[in-house]
Protein backbone atom coordinates (compact mmCIF):
# COMPACT_ATOMS: atom_id res chain seq x y z
CA UNK A 1 0.00 0.00 0.00
CA UNK A 2 3.17 2.39 0.56
CA UNK A 3 4.11 1.78 -2.83
CA UNK A 4 0.37 2.91 -4.35
CA UNK A 5 -0.05 6.01 -1.90
CA UNK A 6 3.73 7.40 -3.30
CA UNK A 7 3.13 6.17 -7.08
CA UNK A 8 -1.08 7.58 -6.71
CA UNK A 9 0.00 10.74 -5.02
CA UNK A 10 2.27 11.61 -7.20
CA UNK A 11 0.39 11.38 -10.09
CA UNK A 12 -2.35 13.60 -7.84
CA UNK A 13 0.59 16.26 -7.77
CA UNK A 14 1.74 15.78 -11.27
CA UNK A 15 -2.56 15.82 -12.57
CA UNK A 16 -3.14 19.06 -11.14
CA UNK A 17 0.10 20.82 -11.73
CA UNK A 18 -1.15 24.31 -11.58
CA UNK A 19 -2.71 23.82 -8.49
CA UNK A 20 0.05 21.42 -7.07
CA UNK A 21 2.25 24.92 -7.90
CA UNK A 22 0.12 27.07 -5.67
CA UNK A 23 0.28 24.74 -2.89
CA UNK A 24 4.07 24.82 -2.83
CA UNK A 25 4.63 28.33 -3.38
CA UNK A 26 2.27 29.43 -0.89
CA UNK A 27 3.98 26.82 1.70
CA UNK A 28 7.56 27.71 0.53
CA UNK A 29 6.95 31.29 1.21
CA UNK A 30 5.44 30.88 5.04
CA UNK A 31 8.34 28.52 5.55
CA UNK A 32 10.80 30.33 4.14
CA UNK A 33 9.55 33.61 6.42
CA UNK A 34 8.49 31.67 9.45
CA UNK A 35 12.61 29.98 8.83
CA UNK A 36 13.78 33.77 8.42
CA UNK A 37 12.67 35.25 11.13
CA UNK A 38 13.94 32.11 13.43
CA UNK A 39 16.93 32.70 11.68
CA UNK A 40 17.18 35.99 12.71
CA UNK A 41 16.10 35.72 15.89
CA UNK A 42 18.76 33.22 16.79
CA UNK A 43 21.78 35.45 15.24
CA UNK A 44 20.30 38.22 17.67
CA UNK A 45 20.23 36.36 20.36
CA UNK A 46 24.07 34.89 19.64
CA UNK A 47 24.70 38.67 19.02
CA UNK A 48 23.39 39.59 22.77
CA UNK A 49 25.20 36.76 24.35
CA UNK A 50 28.37 38.06 22.81
CA UNK A 51 27.77 41.80 23.08
CA UNK A 52 27.25 40.88 26.88
CA UNK A 53 30.39 38.97 27.30
CA UNK A 54 32.47 42.26 25.89
CA UNK A 55 30.11 44.97 27.51
CA UNK A 56 31.97 47.03 30.56
CA UNK A 57 31.02 49.98 33.29
CA UNK A 58 33.66 52.52 33.02
CA UNK A 59 33.83 54.95 36.15
CA UNK A 60 35.79 58.01 35.15
CA UNK A 61 37.67 59.45 38.13
CA UNK A 62 37.97 62.92 39.33
CA UNK A 63 40.83 64.86 38.48
CA UNK A 64 40.91 65.74 42.76
CA UNK A 65 41.34 62.28 43.84
CA UNK A 66 45.35 61.19 45.07
CA UNK A 67 47.26 58.46 43.50
CA UNK A 68 47.48 56.39 46.74
CA UNK A 69 43.29 56.43 47.65
CA UNK A 70 42.95 55.46 43.65
CA UNK A 71 45.50 52.64 44.06
CA UNK A 72 43.64 51.09 46.71
CA UNK A 73 40.61 51.66 45.30
CA UNK A 74 42.09 49.56 42.06
CA UNK A 75 43.22 46.77 44.69
CA UNK A 76 39.87 46.42 46.43
CA UNK A 77 38.17 46.22 43.31
CA UNK A 78 39.69 43.75 41.40
CA UNK A 79 38.98 41.80 44.21
CA UNK A 80 35.43 41.93 43.36
CA UNK A 81 33.91 38.18 43.29
CA UNK A 82 31.55 39.30 40.01
CA UNK A 83 34.05 40.96 38.06
CA UNK A 84 35.88 39.07 35.13
CA UNK A 85 38.39 42.14 35.04
CA UNK A 86 39.48 45.32 36.54
CA UNK A 87 41.35 47.53 34.23
CA UNK A 88 42.98 51.17 35.11
CA UNK A 89 43.46 53.13 32.45
CA UNK A 90 45.72 56.24 32.39
CA UNK A 91 44.51 59.60 30.36
CA UNK A 92 47.12 59.08 28.20
CA UNK A 93 46.02 55.25 27.16
CA UNK A 94 42.34 56.99 27.29
CA UNK A 95 43.44 59.87 24.98
CA UNK A 96 45.14 56.87 22.40
CA UNK A 97 42.34 54.99 22.33
CA UNK A 98 39.96 58.04 21.77
CA UNK A 99 42.39 59.00 18.49
CA UNK A 100 42.44 55.33 17.67
CA UNK A 101 39.00 54.49 17.47
CA UNK A 102 38.26 58.52 15.60
CA UNK A 103 41.01 58.11 13.18
CA UNK A 104 39.02 59.77 10.66
CA UNK A 105 38.56 62.89 12.88
CA UNK A 106 42.09 63.89 12.03
CA UNK A 107 42.28 67.22 13.66
CA UNK A 108 39.94 66.98 16.28
CA UNK A 109 42.27 63.54 17.37
CA UNK A 110 45.36 65.70 17.24
CA UNK A 111 43.29 68.92 18.75
CA UNK A 112 42.73 66.71 21.79
CA UNK A 113 45.90 65.25 21.91
CA UNK A 114 47.70 69.17 22.06
CA UNK A 115 45.75 71.24 23.38
CA UNK A 116 42.59 70.25 25.20
CA UNK A 117 44.05 66.95 27.09
CA UNK A 118 42.04 67.86 30.43
CA UNK A 119 38.78 66.88 28.48
CA UNK A 120 40.11 63.29 28.84
CA UNK A 121 39.62 61.59 31.92
CA UNK A 122 41.30 58.38 32.88
CA UNK A 123 39.29 55.26 34.42
CA UNK A 124 38.81 52.11 35.95
CA UNK A 125 37.13 49.33 33.58
CA UNK A 126 34.43 46.49 35.23
CA UNK A 127 34.27 43.94 32.72
CA UNK A 128 31.64 41.40 34.47
CA UNK A 129 31.55 37.55 34.89
CA UNK A 130 27.97 37.78 33.55
CA UNK A 131 25.18 39.52 32.80
CA UNK A 132 23.61 38.92 36.25
CA UNK A 133 26.64 40.75 37.83
CA UNK A 134 26.12 44.29 36.42
CA UNK A 135 23.34 45.43 39.44
CA UNK A 136 26.09 44.42 42.17
CA UNK A 137 29.15 45.94 40.31
CA UNK A 138 26.63 49.46 39.63
CA UNK A 139 26.29 49.03 43.20
CA UNK A 140 29.69 48.66 44.98
CA UNK A 141 30.80 51.70 42.39
CA UNK A 142 27.99 54.25 44.05
CA UNK A 143 28.65 53.14 47.39
CA UNK A 144 29.40 55.32 50.24
CA UNK A 145 33.01 54.09 49.99
CA UNK A 146 33.70 54.59 46.13
CA UNK A 147 31.10 57.31 44.80
CA UNK A 148 33.34 60.39 45.70
CA UNK A 149 35.68 59.10 43.78
CA UNK A 150 34.03 58.82 40.23
CA UNK A 151 33.42 62.10 38.38
CA UNK A 152 31.07 59.99 36.14
CA UNK A 153 29.97 55.97 35.81
CA UNK A 154 29.05 54.87 32.17
CA UNK A 155 27.46 51.79 32.77
CA UNK A 156 26.33 49.82 30.06
CA UNK A 157 22.80 49.01 32.06
CA UNK A 158 20.54 50.88 29.93
CA UNK A 159 22.36 49.66 26.55
CA UNK A 160 21.76 45.69 28.12
CA UNK A 161 18.66 46.80 28.49
CA UNK A 162 17.93 47.79 24.79
CA UNK A 163 19.38 44.83 23.76
CA UNK A 164 17.20 42.37 25.48
CA UNK A 165 14.26 44.13 24.66
CA UNK A 166 14.74 44.44 20.79
CA UNK A 167 15.68 40.41 21.99
CA UNK A 168 12.44 39.93 23.73
CA UNK A 169 10.52 42.28 20.87
CA UNK A 170 11.58 39.75 18.51
CA UNK A 171 11.12 37.16 20.04
CA UNK A 172 8.11 37.79 20.47
CA UNK A 173 7.72 38.96 16.40
CA UNK A 174 8.90 35.29 16.26
CA UNK A 175 5.47 33.87 17.54
CA UNK A 176 3.25 35.92 15.82
CA UNK A 177 4.84 35.49 12.12
CA UNK A 178 4.86 31.44 12.77
CA UNK A 179 1.48 31.74 14.26
CA UNK A 180 -0.10 33.57 11.10
CA UNK A 181 2.26 31.92 8.59
CA UNK A 182 1.46 28.51 10.34
CA UNK A 183 -2.32 29.06 9.70
CA UNK A 184 -2.16 29.84 6.47
CA UNK A 185 -0.15 27.35 5.12
CA UNK A 186 -2.74 25.18 7.30
CA UNK A 187 -6.02 26.56 5.49
CA UNK A 188 -3.92 26.27 2.07
CA UNK A 189 -3.29 22.95 2.87
CA UNK A 190 -6.96 21.90 3.55
CA UNK A 191 -8.21 23.74 1.01
CA UNK A 192 -5.82 21.99 -1.57
CA UNK A 193 -6.76 18.51 -0.31
CA UNK A 194 -10.25 19.26 -0.42
CA UNK A 195 -10.14 20.45 -4.41
CA UNK A 196 -8.10 17.27 -4.69
CA UNK A 197 -10.85 15.03 -3.48
CA UNK A 198 -13.47 16.98 -5.10
CA UNK A 199 -11.52 16.52 -8.36
CA UNK A 200 -10.79 12.90 -7.96
CA UNK A 201 -14.70 12.56 -6.48
CA UNK A 202 -15.67 9.59 -9.11
CA UNK A 203 -12.50 7.83 -8.13
CA UNK A 204 -13.17 7.35 -4.79
CA UNK A 205 -16.75 6.47 -5.42
CA UNK A 206 -16.10 3.28 -7.72
CA UNK A 207 -13.11 2.34 -5.10
CA UNK A 208 -15.57 2.22 -2.12
CA UNK A 209 -18.13 0.38 -4.53
CA UNK A 210 -15.48 -2.10 -5.58
CA UNK A 211 -14.47 -2.85 -1.62
CA UNK A 212 -11.07 -1.04 -1.42
CA UNK A 213 -9.74 -0.30 2.13
CA UNK A 214 -9.91 3.23 3.89
CA UNK A 215 -6.58 3.40 4.38
CA UNK A 216 -6.01 2.37 0.01
CA UNK A 217 -8.70 5.62 -0.37
CA UNK A 218 -6.67 7.96 1.77
CA UNK A 219 -2.90 7.20 1.57
CA UNK A 220 -2.31 9.20 -1.78
CA UNK A 221 -4.11 11.86 -1.09
CA UNK A 222 -1.69 11.95 2.63
CA UNK A 223 1.12 11.64 0.49
CA UNK A 224 0.48 13.96 -1.90
CA UNK A 225 0.70 16.21 1.19
CA UNK A 226 3.95 15.27 2.35
CA UNK A 227 5.31 15.94 -1.40
CA UNK A 228 3.89 19.42 -0.40
CA UNK A 229 5.59 19.95 2.08
CA UNK A 230 8.89 18.12 0.77
CA UNK A 231 9.25 20.40 -2.09
CA UNK A 232 8.48 23.27 0.08
CA UNK A 233 11.21 22.24 2.26
CA UNK A 234 13.38 21.38 -0.57
CA UNK A 235 12.98 24.94 -2.48
CA UNK A 236 14.09 26.84 1.49
CA UNK A 237 17.03 24.93 1.66
CA UNK A 238 18.43 25.64 -0.91
CA UNK A 239 17.83 29.33 -0.59
CA UNK A 240 18.69 29.41 2.91
CA UNK A 241 21.89 27.25 3.13
CA UNK A 242 24.15 29.28 0.24
CA UNK A 243 22.54 32.70 2.03
CA UNK A 244 23.47 31.21 5.16
CA UNK A 245 27.26 30.61 4.08
CA UNK A 246 27.70 33.61 2.35
CA UNK A 247 26.16 36.12 5.55
CA UNK A 248 28.73 33.96 8.09
CA UNK A 249 32.08 36.19 6.97
CA UNK A 250 29.58 39.34 6.79
CA UNK A 251 28.28 38.00 10.68
CA UNK A 252 32.27 37.13 11.68
CA UNK A 253 33.40 40.63 11.28
CA UNK A 254 30.30 42.65 12.30
CA UNK A 255 30.17 40.35 16.10
CA UNK A 256 34.40 40.44 16.07
CA UNK A 257 34.63 37.22 16.22
CA UNK A 258 38.11 35.88 16.57
CA UNK A 259 37.81 32.41 17.89
CA UNK A 260 37.09 29.91 15.93
CA UNK A 261 35.00 28.17 18.11
CA UNK A 262 32.37 31.07 18.28
CA UNK A 263 32.09 31.10 14.57
CA UNK A 264 31.07 27.33 14.58
CA UNK A 265 28.91 28.02 17.33
CA UNK A 266 26.86 31.05 15.34
CA UNK A 267 27.03 28.38 12.47
CA UNK A 268 25.77 25.76 14.06
CA UNK A 269 22.67 27.28 15.72
CA UNK A 270 21.96 28.66 12.97
CA UNK A 271 22.03 25.59 10.98
CA UNK A 272 19.77 23.71 13.71
CA UNK A 273 17.11 26.79 13.66
CA UNK A 274 16.71 25.90 10.22
CA UNK A 275 16.36 22.28 10.92
CA UNK A 276 14.09 22.85 13.12
CA UNK A 277 11.64 25.04 11.35
CA UNK A 278 11.63 22.64 7.93
CA UNK A 279 11.01 19.59 10.66
CA UNK A 280 8.29 21.48 12.51
CA UNK A 281 7.14 22.39 8.99
CA UNK A 282 6.36 19.26 7.82
CA UNK A 283 5.26 17.64 10.60
CA UNK A 284 2.59 20.00 10.80
CA UNK A 285 1.32 19.55 7.14
CA UNK A 286 1.44 15.72 7.82
CA UNK A 287 -1.23 15.98 10.86
CA UNK A 288 -2.31 18.46 8.97
CA UNK A 289 -3.06 16.56 5.64
CA UNK A 290 -4.44 13.57 7.81
CA UNK A 291 -6.89 15.50 9.47
CA UNK A 292 -8.23 16.96 6.34
CA UNK A 293 -8.90 13.73 4.22
CA UNK A 294 -9.98 12.40 7.31
CA UNK A 295 -12.35 15.01 7.58
CA UNK A 296 -13.35 15.38 3.77
CA UNK A 297 -12.90 11.94 2.83
CA UNK A 298 -15.65 10.59 5.41
CA UNK A 299 -14.03 7.24 5.36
Amino acid sequence: MIIHALTEGFKNLTRSFWLSATAVAVLTISLGTVGGVVIGSTALGFAVRQLNSQLAISAYISRDVDKQTLDIAVEELKKIDTARSVRYVTREEAKKELIDQNQILGSISQTLQDENQNLVLEYIEIVPKDIESYDSINQTLNSPRYKDLWDSIQGTEEFRQKLENIYLYLNIAVVVVIAVFGLASVLVMINILRMAVYTHRDEIEIMRLVGATNGYIQSPFIAEGIYFNLLASGFVIGAFVPTINIAIPYLETFFQLTQDGSVNNLILQMYASLALTIVTGCVLGIITSYLAIQRYLKL
